[in-house]
């Protein structure tokens, strides 16, 4: 008898995130579509030095359809194609060790997959409810900008993860995600984009940017992004839309995350992140447009949680 594939792998790769795995997994665990013969977990550890072999033993002991590997070594963003590769779902959507699956959120995307088989489909993390159907990698880029780094808002069929392991492309760049994306969007044309927020990111202690969010997310990103743009797959005006969108929506949150919470992140400390964006976006039209902007934010949240704070007290002596 022919073993029946899982219509979706739930595919997550990890790295010393024991505690934070564990509440994605029971997530997943509670919700009634995960006790069927329609869903797997794959785990794919990049040899963590945490509990994280021990917790995953146990869900994969418990039960049946739970599936760990542990690398030897940790191959870093190698393992995306990896977590990728161990699947046996139809559909394999990649997912951070962070992610915290709203109630229903399995059966929501069973029934997209069936909606939409062999096409291209990409959960954005957004509250809309209206779901979108875009051709070509212009238009979707458009539509996406800079979420498509996001490896949670990814998944493949798995006739696009014939080989996968050998397509290690980029992943030195820290966005193996990226080119594999575009150039499967280039092929299959037609990309469905799942506007409904399925699920939450558990803010993570001490998380780890020292890879460098400018290295990555300006020189690599657009790097990767100026290859489309030469192959004729999008314009220069789509590029730099996408370039000033990273500064305004990307860049911008990380300036008051960094700014303002240091202590909770582990920084690169030879990237003097403020300084590069700068220089990178100094003799852009826009930038100073862009400091006029963000200065106006910081007075408004500054006012924001002087009300706050205010009306807390007057609460308090009326108390």
């Amino acid at each position: 008898m022919v073993e029946k594939k899982p219509l979706l792998s739930i595919c997550i790769p990890t790295y010393n995130r024991a505690e934070y795995l564990e509440k994605s997994l029971e997530s997943i665990i509670r919700q009634p579509e995960f006790h069927s013969d329609d869903v797997e977990v794959i785990i794919s550890d990049n040899c963590s030095t945490d509990n994280t072999e021990d917790l995953c033993r146990k869900y994969a002991s418990q039960y049946n359809n739970i599936h760990y590997f542990r690398n030897e070594v940790n191959n870093h963003d190698e393992n995306f194609p990896t977590v990728l590769s161990e699947a046996k779902g139809e559909f394999r959507k990649l997912s951070n060790d962070t992610v915290y699956y709203h109630n229903g959120s399995i059966k929501y995307m069973l029934n997209i997959i069936k909606k939409n088989k062999g096409k291209q489909i990409f959960f954005l993390h957004k509250r809309l409810k209206q779901n979108l159907k875009v051709t070509g990698v212009e238009s979707f880029l458009y539509k996406v900008s800079f979420y498509i780094t996001s490896i949670t808002c990814e998944g493949f069929w798995d006739t696009d993860c014939e080989n996968i392991k050998s397509k290690t492309y980029a992943c030195d760049k820290h966005l193996w995600q990226v080119p594999f994306l575009l150039n499967n969007i280039k092929e299959k044309k037609e990309v469905i984009i799942v506007r409904k927020k399925i699920y939450d990111m558990l803010p993570v202690k001490n998380k780890d940017i020292s890879y460098g969010l400018y290295q990555v997310f300006y020189e690599n990103y657009l790097g990767l992004i100026s290859g489309f743009v030469k192959s004729k797959d999008i314009s220069v005006e789509c590029y730099n839309w996408l370039e000033k969108d990273l500064l305004f929506n990307y860049f911008s949150l990380w300036f008051n995350k960094v700014k303002n919470n240091a202590k909770d992140y582990k920084l690169n400390e030879s990237e003097n992140f403020f300084t590069l964006i700068q220089n990178a976006y100094k003799n852009k039209t826009y930038y100073s447009y862009f400091i006029f902007v963000s200065k106006l934010k910081g007075f408004l949240n500054e006012f924001i949680e002087c009300v706050h704070n205010t009306r807390m007290k007057i609460l308090n002596i009326n108390k």
